[in-house]
């Protein structure tokens, strides 16, 4: 999970350092290297294995039936000798449109703290994503850099994010760690999850860089932008272990609330937000 959150972090940062680099030589390269970023990607997404619960088992129910059932005649009356319990169990509908979109709602509704949590996450997309609204803003309208340039303003928070996801490693080491030695605080799956949520949290309100932007940028001081950046790495670097350990947190409860075979129905509720 920190891997994955790390990766779909930093490749938005990415983005606009491509961007800012190739829109120097024509407005048309940027378009052509995502179009060119996509292809490249399309193979991989259509290998992805199938890991949708209810699909799977009625796979297995099909195969099942296709190898033990012998050949007959329907015509004739006669029908498949079923050499398996599960055989005669009904197939799951995979897509249930009042499952999907309303077990996540009613989640929100009946726990406070996917509610609250799912809030929380709400601002910090918001706050991320409003980052590349106002980099351009900031670095090349006050400080007057050029877009390759300010573009690179974006290093400093993969460098928090690889940073994040290095505290997270070691804090999973140590759980484990610990788990080995039968500690027994580690045997509450609450513990494995929420205190790098909870150190953190204050990162992103407080940190982020609303207040070091807000205060900073409107200067214009030519040297000053170099320290703003260095706000970044801080910041960034507990945004990672906030995404990944409150969506890991919230995933966690949310299947605890649905039935086993229900578990890939209720992601959406932890993805909320």
């Amino acid at each position: 999970m920190a891997l994955y959150m790390s990766v779909t972090t930093i490749g938005p940062i990415v983005g606009p350092i491509i961007s800012g680099a190739s829109s120097s030589v024509s407005w048309r390269w940027p378009f052509w290297i995502a179009t060119l970023i996509a292809i490249a990607g399309l193979p991989l997404v259509l290998a992805l294995p199938e890991t949708y619960s209810p699909v799977l088992y009625n796979k297995a129910i099909r195969k099942l039936l296709k190898q033990n059932a012998p050949k007959f005649d329907i015509a004739a009356g006669q029908h498949p000798q079923v050499l398996d319990s599960r055989l005669q169990a009904p197939e799951l509908k995979p897509f249930n449109a009042r499952e999907i979109f309303l077990r996540p709602l009613n989640l929100l509704v009946t726990e406070p703290i996917l509610f609250f949590t799912s809030a929380y996450l709400t601002m910090g997309y918001a706050v991320f994503y409003l980052m590349f609204q106002a980099y351009p803003q900031v670095f090349q309208r006050f400080y007057r850099l050029r877009p390759g340039i300010a573009a690179l303003a974006y290093l400093p928070m993969i460098v928090g994010v690889i940073g994040s996801l290095a505290i997270f490693a070691a804090f999973t080491s140590y759980h484990d760690r610990r788990t080995r030695a039968g500690a027994s605080w580690t045997e509450k799956e609450i513990y494995r999850r929420l205190p790098l949520a909870c150190i953190a949290s204050p990162f992103r309100p407080v940190l982020v860089g609303l207040d070091c932007v807000g205060i900073d940028s409107p200067s214009g001081a030519s040297d000053e932008w170099r320290l703003l950046c260095l706000w970044f790495p801080i910041a960034f670097h507990g945004d990672g272990k906030l995404f990944d350990r409150r969506i890991s947190t919230k995933f966690g409860f949310s299947t605890r609330c649905c039935k086993h075979d229900e578990v890939d129905r209720s992601y959406p509720a932890a993805t909320v937000g």
